[in-house]
C-alpha cells in the first residue's frame, strides 16, 4: 500500500474522521472514501455502509470516494491542519455468545419452523478476542488483503460507530454496462484436500431458498433474465459455499435504491419469510448486529452499483475484538453442526491470530 495513504489514514484516525479503505475482489487497488467536507475535488461516487436492519443504534453512513489523484502530500496536510471530530463513541461491547445461549437461541427458531411461522433464519454469534497490545488495523487490513484476493476487504471507522473490518466473498448487487449481477451464495462446508464435496438435501435447499428470493424480485421489479449459472461450489476462507450467479438487464424505471431496499436482507443473512425471520432474528439471536450482515460498496445511483454484503467482519475495540460470525438455520439443521459451522467461518479472521488471544 503507499506509503502517502496510509500516512492518510493514519492522520484520520487521530482526528476522527469518517472513512474507509477497500480493496475490491481481482484488483490490486486500494480506495479511499471520506466524509463530504474532507473529499478535495467535488463529488464523484458514493461508498455507503448500511446496518443489517433499521432498528439497529449504528446508522447508514455516506461516505464519498477519494479520487487517486488526490491521494498526495498536499491532501495529508490538509488532513492535517484539519480541526479534529470529536470521538463521541461508546463502548458497548456486546458479549460473547456461550454455547448455551446459542441452543436456546436455536430451539426457539426451531420451533417457530415447527409451527410453519419461518422456513429459514440466519442464527449468529459473536466471538471475543483479546485485541494483542502491538495490533495494527493497517497491517491487520494488508494481510486480509493478501490472503483473501476473492473478497471485498474493507476498514472502517467512524467517531460514533466504531472500527469494523472484514473481508468478504458474498456480492450482494452489481450494476454495469445496463446490466446487473448478483449471487446467491449460501449452503457451507468446511474445505478440504480432495476439493470433491456431496451436497445434502438440506444445503441444497437453503441455496435455493436464497435463489429463488433473488429471481423473485428482479421479476417483480420488471429486469429480464439474461443468465443464470449452474450451481457451484467455490471455497471462501476456510469453507466452501454453494453459489449461483444470475444477470439481468437493467430496467431504467427501477432505482437502485429501491431494488437495494426490496433485496436486504436476502434470505442468505435473513431468512424466509422475510419480515418473520428479521421479527425472529431480533427476539432471540440476543444483539444488536449492527454493521454485520448488513452491506457496503460503491454507487453513483445512476448507472454504477457495486455493493457486497458484510460477512467475515470484526469490530475493534480498545482492548477486545468482536467477530461476527452466523449459519442459515432450517428445519433440517443439526445444533451441533452448525455451531461447528460457525466456528470453521470465524477461521477466515481468527487464523492471523495467536491462540493466547482467542477467547471463544
Amino acid at each position: 500500500m503507499q506509503t502517502i495513504l496510509t500516512s492518510i489514514i493514519k492522520s484520520l484516525l487521530v482526528k476522527h474522521i469518517p472513512f474507509c479503505l477497500y480493496r475490491y475482489p481481482q484488483s490490486d487497488i486500494v480506495g479511499l472514501a471520506v466524509q463530504e467536507n474532507y473529499l478535495p475535488h467535488t463529488k464523484e461516487a458514493s461508498f455507503l455502509i448500511v446496518p443489517f436492519h433499521q432498528q439497529s443504534t449504528a446508522k447508514a453512513q455516506m461516505l464519498f470516494i477519494v479520487n487517486e489523484n488526490y491521494l498526495t502530500q498536499d491532501y495529508l496536510q490538509f488532513i492535517n491542519t484539519s480541526t479534529s471530530l470529536i470521538n463521541n463513541e461508546v463502548e458497548n461491547i456486546p458479549i460473547a455468545t456461550t454455547k448455551d445461549a446459542y441452543l436456546k437461541a436455536f430451539n426457539a427458531y426451531t420451533t417457530l419452523m415447527k409451527e410453519g411461522k419461518i422456513h429459514k433464519a440466519i442464527l449468529s454469534r459473536i466471538i471475543h478476542i483479546h485485541k494483542p497490545t502491538n495490533f495494527n488495523e493497517l497491517d491487520y487490513f494488508i494481510t486480509l488483503k493478501n490472503a483473501y484476493p476473492n473478497t471485498l476487504v474493507y476498514l472502517s471507522y467512524h467517531p460514533q460507530f466504531g472500527m469494523w473490518m472484514g473481508a468478504s466473498p458474498e456480492l450482494l448487487l452489481k450494476k454495469h454496462q445496463q446490466q446487473y449481477a448478483i449471487a446467491a451464495l449460501a449452503g457451507t462446508q468446511k474445505i478440504n484436500d480432495n476439493a470433491t464435496y456431496t451436497w445434502r438435501f438440506k444445503e441444497q435447499e437453503e441455496h435455493k431458498m436464497v435463489a429463488d428470493y433473488i429471481a423473485d424480485v428482479f421479476k417483480r421489479n420488471h429486469l429480464s433474465l439474461i443468465e443464470k449459472t449452474n450451481m457451484e461450489t467455490i471455497v471462501a476462507g476456510e469453507v466452501v459455499h454453494l453459489k449461483t450467479s444470475f444477470s439481468f438487464k437493467d430496467n431504467q424505471q427501477v432505482a437502485i435504491e429501491n431494488l437495494l431496499n426490496d433485496l436486504h436482507p436476502t434470505p442468505a443473512v435473513g431468512g424466509l419469510p422475510k419480515q418473520e425471520s428479521i421479527d425472529c432474528i431480533l427476539q432471540y439471536e440476543g444483539y444488536d448486529r449492527a454493521y454485520y450482515t448488513g452491506y457496503l460498496g460503491i454507487t453513483d445511483f445512476n448507472n454504477l452499483a457495486d455493493f457486497y454484503v458484510n460477512l467475515r467482519c470484526m469490530q475493534l475495540f480498545k482492548n477486545k475484538i468482536i467477530i461476527y460470525v452466523g449459519g442459515g438455520i432450517t428445519a433440517a439443521s443439526n445444533a451441533e453442526e452448525e455451531w461447528i459451522e460457525t466456528t470453521l467461518k470465524s477461521k477466515t479472521l481468527l487464523k492471523f491470530f495467536e491462540p493466547k488471544e482467542i477467547n471463544a
